[in-house]
């Protein structure tokens, strides 16, 4: 962002991240993007189509054949509202619930299917940490 927005400050950016007023979220192709928090929801429904194809088209997708996808989701959302959790845990968490599954593309699945953001540090300048992630309403 620093080389397309005159003035930017990432110490700002990094205190609305930190105050939930910008987001870090799977949008446009299926890649992590920077959105304001109020922006987030509607912005991730119009792109929703696109994410959906990008899933089915994914290897992800190939690897859980007969897994339901509605299920998937509940417990996606069940796992990251009650505490944000990483891809590799979370995959590790789904394939305890859908036994036979492989833990890694069950967690990709998972920022396919449900909207989710990144929680801080991720996003906040001069900060570290593995991506977490928790559903985009928490």
């Amino acid at each position: 962002m620093w080389s397309r927005v005159r003035d930017f400050d990432p110490v700002e950016l990094g205190a609305l991240v930190e105050g939930r007023g910008a987001v870090r979220m799977v949008l446009m192709r299926g890649t992590v993007h920077m959105a304001t928090a109020r922006d987030a929801l509607a912005l991730r429904a119009l792109v929703e189509p696109v994410i959906a194809r990008a899933f089915r088209g994914s290897p992800f997708s190939k690897q859980i054949p007969g897994v339901d996808h509605d299920e998937l989701r509940a417990a996606v959302r069940e796992f990251v509202e009650a505490a944000p959790r990483g891809r590799a845990e979370l995959g590790r968490l789904l394939a305890e619930r859908f036994p036979g599954v492989d833990a890694n593309p069950l967690g990709y699945a998972a920022t396919y299917l449900v909207p989710m953001v990144q929680v801080p540090p991720r996003g906040v300048w001069g900060k570290t940490g593995r991506a977490r992630w928790t559903t985009v309403e928490s």
